[in-house]
């Protein structure tokens, strides 16, 4: 596909809708990615993730020959047409996320976004800050990210909950300890366990231990690299990896200094780490509230547009987004023409749009999630 038919296929200033990208991962999950997307036969399986606006290759251990993880966008003007998003944005990103993004980032959008289902506890894990990406792994990006909770269901009775952070007291000589042990009850114990519902927002900075339990249904907001480190040389799956791939290759001493060991209480973490819904803006049948501002961090920001059936709203990000219609189903309106959203559809809504008017035809009301772009400094 040359420039001119990608220009023709791909018109300036238009929204695009993803495609599912779904990416294997070491554990199990996904039935509620299938039912959210309108799967008449909705499963979990090794595929439990669905990766959003993904510019990023998928780090799995085992299958480094497999090139997953990479976003498409499709074509409103040929359904059929599809494109690589990295694609896309060599070509098209200065207009499409803005020059003032340009400038900083090239034609890296520098935002990922997943949804996450899972049926088993995630393996205990940090990420790398940005200096220590680019000092070690040749990276730009760090791996801070955050959760906005989309459902929950029990699994075997249990009620959904993440660990984050640890408990006061833990030190770098004891955690290096249970992972010299492979005490994995141990390690599990010097989290803070968070149950977790529907609407809940949890900020997890780099370096933060943690861990996502069965049953949670997540949007994952984060920079965009897939660098882990794991403390369980044995996943939860049972599956065996080695020193090398736990620790990305730098050893687990060195692995262990890049723990945030800032210990705390749960209420203390709480308070620290579950952010609350501000309302940033309203009026009759309508609203805007951030679910997570650049307060918090300069990554990412997230915020939540509900509109009543019937109601329209000019509403713009002020950036380029990545939307996620949670509820409903509507209509999205700008300068260049106008396209149906629903419920499970995922889009890139670009820098150059205008000012959109968004629309509610269901009768339950229409429900979007705006991932924003990284604050521009």
């Amino acid at each position: 596909m040359n420039k001119n038919e990608i220009h023709d296929l791909f018109p300036s200033g238009w929204p695009f809708r993803f495609v599912p990208c779904r990416v294997w991962r070491t554990y199990k999950g996904g039935a509620e990615i299938d039912r959210f997307e309108g799967s008449d036969d909705p499963s979990d399986g090794s595929f439990p993730e669905d990766w959003i606006g993904s510019t990023v290759k998928a780090n799995n251990p085992g299958r480094e020959n497999i090139i997953e993880g990479y976003s498409e966008i499709c074509s409103p003007v040929d359904p059929d047409a599809k494109l690589g998003f990295k694609d896309y944005l060599s070509i098209s990103g200065r207009e499409t996320l803005g020059e003032q993004h340009f400038a900083i980032y090239g034609s890296n959008p520098g935002l990922l976004v997943k949804l996450l289902d899972s049926v088993l506890r995630l393996p205990i894990q940090a990420h790398p800050s940005k200096e220590t990406s680019r000092k070690v792994f040749g990276s730009d990006f760090g791996k801070t990210e955050s959760w906005y909770v989309l459902g929950t269901r029990e699994i075997d009775g249990e009620r959904p909950y993440v660990l984050l952070g640890f408990k006061e007291g833990i030190t770098k000589e004891i955690w290096s300890e249970y992972y010299k042990n492979q005490d994995v009850e141990a390690m599990i114990a010097s989290l803070n366990k968070i149950y977790v519902n529907t609407g809940d927002v949890l900020f997890v900075n780099h370096g933060v231990p943690h861990a996502i339990g069965p049953g949670c249904f997540l949007v994952e907001v984060q920079e965009p690299s897939d660098l882990v480190y794991r403390t369980e040389l044995i996943s939860p799956t049972g599956a065996h990896l080695t020193e090398e791939i736990v620790t990305m290759g730098i050893g687990s001493s060195r692995m262990m200094d890049e723990f945030d060991y800032d210990g705390m209480s749960l209420e203390d973490t709480l308070h620290r780490y579950r952010i609350g819904k501000r309302r940033l803006s309203y009026g009759k049948g309508w609203s805007v509230d951030s679910l997570l501002g650049n307060n918090v961090t300069d990554c990412f920001s997230i915020e939540s547009l509900s509109i009543d059936c019937g109601v329209s709203v000019p509403y713009s990000p002020g950036s380029f987004a990545y939307a996620i219609v949670e509820e409903g189903s509507g209509s999205l309106d700008f300068n260049g023409g106008s396209v149906t959203i629903e419920r499970g559809q995922n889009w890139f809504i670009p820098a150059d749009i205008g000012e959109p008017i968004w629309s509610c035809c269901h009768p339950e009301g229409l429900k979007v999630i705006l991932c924003k772009a990284p604050r521009c400094r």
